[in-house]
Formats: C-alpha cells, structure tokens, sequence
C-alpha cells in the first residue's frame, strides 16, 4: 500500500483507536505531503485555519507521479493513453477515441 500522508502530524498526534495503527504503520510506502498539524495554514481570525496544505500537495504529488509513470511506460516503449484537454483542437477526436477503447473500464466524462 501507499500511503499520502502528514507525517509531522502523524508524529503529533496518537491514532484515534487506542493501540490502533496509523496509515503510515501500515503502508509499505510512506509519501510525506509535508502538512502541518492539523492540515490548515491560513489565520483568518479568531478560530480556526482555513486553507489546507494537503489538499494542494496531494494534487501536486499525483501530477508529478502521473508525469514519471508515463515517462517510465515511454521509455520502455509501451502505448501511453492519455486523456487531453479538450480545448486543444483534436481533444475531442483524441479523447472520443480514447473512451471508445476503455468504455468498460472508464466512466463518462460527460455529466
């Protein structure tokens, strides 16, 4: 398993099981998405933070492991099927083409 986790959170914290495991016990690999405790950096006030860091740094890490994996399948010459934004002006073909392939394993991207 792989975990996306806080670990200075994990290290600050006890599981909320007594005895129980945390993700990062359990997974065999540990991604540190560098948040704070408590995940959220901006004061607005008296209160509590708003803005949360893993939020942005777990979208950011899937981008980045999405980019290597496709790097990685390319340089051992494997077909890399991607979905592309549809305002380029073949997206739609390219993309249309693409679900017709994977139609039992994608849902619709269509609302």
């Amino acid at each position: 398993m792989i975990a996306l986790t806080s670990l200075e959170h994990t290290r600050s914290s006890s599981a909320r099981k007594e005895r129980g495991p945390r993700l990062a016990d359990l997974a065999d690999v540990v991604i540190d998405n560098c948040a704070p405790p408590g995940d959220a950096t901006v004061e607005l006030g008296p209160g509590p933070r708003v803005g949360a860091v893993s939020s942005f740094t777990g979208v950011l890490i899937a981008q980045v492991l999405g980019e290597l994996v496709c790097r990685k399948l390319l340089e051992r010459g494997a077909d890399v099927p991607v979905f592309v934004s549809a305002n380029l002006a073949s997206g739609d073909a390219h993309n249309a083409a693409l679900y017709e392939r994977y139609r039992e394993r994608v849902r619709p991207l269509e609302p």
